[in-house]
């Protein structure tokens, strides 16, 4: 649901002003947590995210609940792969999850 998009973007942007990245990798991180959920609304009501935070990136996981493979590739979504990569530093798409990964800026 919407609501829920909303919560998990201001979620991971705590998370990242926690672990001290910059205003604008925040903003990128938030525009990409909503482009990961958006493949899978409306596939399934039970996503599982988790977001880990090292010393120096953090990562976004997000995984179907209902133990379903993601049926998803970025030939299906070109426009939200090439926001992901343009923003991301790292993106991974695999029939079990997507994880987006972001490493610090010194």
């Amino acid at each position: 649901e919407k609501e829920n998009v909303s919560m998990v973007r201001l979620l991971s942007s705590f998370v990242a002003a926690k672990g001290s990245f910059n205003i604008e990798q925040i903003e990128d991180l938030k525009v990409c947590v909503a482009e990961i959920l958006n493949f899978e609304i409306g596939h399934t009501e039970n996503l599982n995210i988790s977001i880990t935070l090292d010393e120096d990136r953090m990562s976004v996981d997000c995984k179907r609940g209902d133990g379903e493979k993601f049926q998803h590739s970025c030939a299906d979504h070109q426009m939200s792969c090439m926001i992901l990569e343009s923003l991301m530093d790292e993106v991974e798409f695999t029939e079990d999850y997507i994880r987006i990964t972001l490493f610090k800026e010194d």
